[in-house]
């Protein structure tokens, strides 16, 4: 088991050896392709952001596949088998636009991820692909801040603008507004047999409409101000004033008869005990008396009435003595068992 496990290996090893192989072959032989910048690196385009422009390039070359995929800068993926760049140039749309005037480019690759059936291989095997997005930029410290060389000039380098790396097809990178012109598309060969790609790249304009059903302006310009009526001119002295023209009284027919409703009597000061007073923060903070009415009328109690002595006796020594002894009683009567004795018996 082990001798056979050591050939199945060494086989597989062989077999990508050649699939690596048989991809560089046929990158360099490839007609058409400039081979100065790298073995496997596409034609450059030229995409003008625009309405209803689209740009759709197939890159026939194959790559050979990974050992589980990796991220890849433009530099080194010129340099290996298993990644193919792509330079474009993107143009941003014509005329100026605002902060609110915005646009996206899509850019969606394809490929044939159908199965390939071989006995070499040992089995059937599919196609998936990762594709990133780089553009140069200025580098930046840890805290945020631009990097500067001895001229005074910023540090430039590769700095990733988007990624789209699932495990379906297609792959679809959304750039906002990309303004930095010159971008790189490394698209990495991440499992599977590959047998090139597509590229499409379409425009979308995100530009901001005003809503009618919010905004009192048409197609962003606001509308015009209503202009001011002029007064009539002044009419000549003894002249008689036109006569308006005749109009007919509206009819309005009668409301149909029924109960009437009971009439409204409005409540006065004096039914709330707040005669006199016209301000509420007044009525509150009123001296006591007669001119608070029944609501916070005050009433002096007075002293305590005294109590008789037959009165303290009976409350404080006979009703509860009698308490006591009915409920003597009916502990007697009614004892439990635990309670009750019995007087031993002498034998």
């Amino acid at each position: 088991m082990i001798t056979r496990a050591l050939r199945t290996s060494r086989s597989r090893r062989v077999i990508r050896t050649a699939l690596v192989a048989a991809s560089v072959l046929a990158a360099t032989a490839a007609p058409g392709l400039d081979t100065t910048a790298g073995a496997l690196e596409g034609d450059s385009l030229r995409y003008e952001a625009r309405e209803g422009n689209e740009l759709v390039y197939t890159h026939d070359i194959p790559m050979a596949p990974t050992d589980g995929g990796t991220i890849t800068g433009p530099e080194e993926c010129a340099l290996v088998t298993w990644c193919t760049r792509v330079p474009i140039e993107i143009v941003p749309p014509p005329g100026e636009r605002g902060d609110l005037d915005d646009w996206i480019v899509t850019v969606e690759v394809t490929w044939d991820n159908s199965e390939v059936h071989t006995d070499l291989a040992g089995g059937a095997e599919g196609n998936d692909l990762d594709v990133y997005m780089w553009h140069m930029g200025p580098a930046e410290d840890e805290e945020g801040n631009v990097e500067y060389d001895e001229d005074g000039e910023p540090v430039m380098e590769e700095k990733e603008t988007g990624r789209s790396a699932s495990a379906s097809m297609p792959e679809v990178l959304k750039l906002f507004r990309p303004e930095a012109k010159d971008y790189d598309l490394v698209v990495i060969n991440f499992l599977g047999v590959n047998r090139g790609f597509t590229v499409k790249m379409t425009f979308f304009d995100a530009s901001y409409v005003p809503d009618p059903l919010f905004d009192d302006s048409a197609d962003g310009v606001p509308a015009a101000a209503p202009a001011e009526s002029s007064p009539p001119p002044p009419r000549p002295a003894g002249q008689s004033r036109p006569a308006s023209p005749f109009t007919s009284p509206a009819v309005t027919s009668p409301a149909p008869a029924g109960p009437s409703a009971p009439e409204l009597v409005p409540l006065g000061e004096d039914d709330f005990g707040f005669s006199g007073l016209t301000d509420f923060q007044e009525q509150l903070e009123a001296d006591e008396g007669a001119i608070r009415g029944s609501l916070f009328e005050q009433v002096e109690l007075g002293p305590p009435e005294p109590v008789s002595d037959s009165t303290v006796a009976l409350w404080m020594g006979l009703l509860p003595l009698a308490l006591l002894a009915a409920v003597a009683a009916l502990l007697f009567k009614f004892r439990p068992a635990a309670l009750s004795f019995q007087v031993p018996r002498r034998g």
